[in-house]
């Protein structure tokens, strides 16, 4: 080791001395001192507790909003077809990132729910969107033929 790598690891290590010694005094900005209620919440992350760690999904459970099924937004379109809620099934599967050949039937038939009149506009008739909508979800995701739309 030369003499100029032991004088950089002799700075390197006061300057880390320092440092240790600026954050267990509560730093300078604080002026040195930490009310207790922020020393806590110091001594909480240091410990790993309250933020020291990412909450997992099973650590903060949500309760699902009402009207909609718990589960997965699949399992909540099938649930809402079978029921006969036609418009809510349309509505959670036109927001599926990859819908197939039968995206545009299904973001029409969302269109045709949610803008009947801009449909009409168009030359085009609402309630045949909405059918091709249906049918193109029943093709999709194997559910049974819709009873009404």
């Amino acid at each position: 080791m030369s003499n100029h790598d032991e004088t950089r690891s002799a700075e390197a290590a006061t300057e880390r001395q320092g440092a240790g010694a600026e954050a267990a005094s509560g730093g300078a900005a604080h002026g040195g001192r930490l009310d207790t209620a922020t020393a806590g919440r110091v001594g909480d992350v240091l410990r790993g507790g309250r933020h020291g760690r990412l909450a997992s999904p099973a650590d903060c459970p949500r309760p699902a909003p009402a009207g909609q099924a718990t589960g997965t937004k699949l399992s909540g379109l099938k649930a809402a077809a079978e029921a006969g809620d036609w418009r809510g099934a349309i509505a959670i599967a036109a927001r599926f990132p990859q819908l197939g050949a039968q995206r545009a039937a299904i973001l029409d038939a969302h269109m045709a729910w949610t803008n009947p009149r801009f449909a009409a506009q168009l030359k085009r008739c609402p309630d045949a969107m909405r059918a091709a909508g249906a049918a193109a979800l029943c093709e999709k995701y194997g559910i049974t033929a819709p009873r009404s739309i």
